[in-house]
């Protein structure tokens, strides 16, 4: 005897996705660019959206090792430790600095330890012992 396959079903299994047979419940462009846009605030262009995508389905990302990726890519910490140097010293890093920023970033430390690290610094307090602060 033959059951007919309800239609809902037909919908439900068209939204699965299925790579290297791995099967994905959650269409992986909406989840790349939901977790790009909280931790960038753009959205991902196309090719950065087919390029994650693609990471997200071969190493079978969940959405959390998507979000660190990210936080820990070159092109971040890059882009987190110029703005922290400019708000901070005034100032673009040299590439000597950016370097071990970057390697302190994707070792663990947050954008907070970055900030206090500039302020304890020599060039901080020389640039800034004669002002006042109350």
């Amino acid at each position: 005897m033959k059951f007919p396959l309800h239609k809902t079903v037909v919908l439900k299994l068209s939204v699965l996705l299925c790579v290297g047979g791995m099967v994905y419940a959650e269409p992986v462009t909406e989840m790349v660019t939901q977790v790009y846009l909280e931790v960038w605030g753009s959205q991902p262009d196309p090719q950065e959206l087919e390029d994650l995508s693609l990471q997200v389905k071969e190493q079978n990302w969940t959405t959390d090792e998507l979000r660190s990726a990210l936080r820990t890519s070159d092109a971040y910490c890059d882009a987190l430790i110029i703005e922290t140097f400019e708000n901070v010293l005034g100032r673009a890093p040299d590439e000597g600095a950016l370097e071990t920023y970057r390697v302190q970033l994707q070792a663990g430390w947050t954008e907070k330890q970055l900030r206090q690290r500039l302020r304890n610094s020599a060039e901080y307090r020389d640039k800034y012992k004669h002002q006042c602060f109350e």
